[in-house]
C-alpha cells in the first residue's frame, strides 16, 4: 500500500498579514485555505502566525514522542 505524501510548509496567502503553516491546503490556525507555493524552513519569521508556529512546535514534539517509542 502506498502512503499519500503530505504537503506542509509556510505559506503566504494573498490577503493575509502573516505567513501561516499549511498541511494539505488548511492552516494550523484553521483561518486559511491555500493550494499555493509552500516554503520549507523559516520558522522563526516575525511575518509567521503566532498560532501557527505554536502548534508546529507542539505537532513536531508529538511527531517526536512517536518515533522514540
Amino acid at each position: 500500500m502506498t502512503k499519500l505524501k503530505v504537503k506542509e510548509g509556510w505559506g503566504f496567502p494573498l490577503n493575509t498579514k502573516k505567513a501561516h503553516y499549511f498541511v494539505n491546503g488548511r492552516s494550523l490556525c484553521g483561518k486559511w485555505l491555500y493550494f499555493g507555493r509552500l516554503e520549507q524552513g523559516n520558522d522563526e519569521s516575525p511575518d509567521n502566525c503566532v498560532v501557527c508556529k505554536k502548534l508546529l512546535l507542539k505537532r513536531r514534539k508529538k511527531r517526536i514522542q512517536r518515533n522514540d517509542k
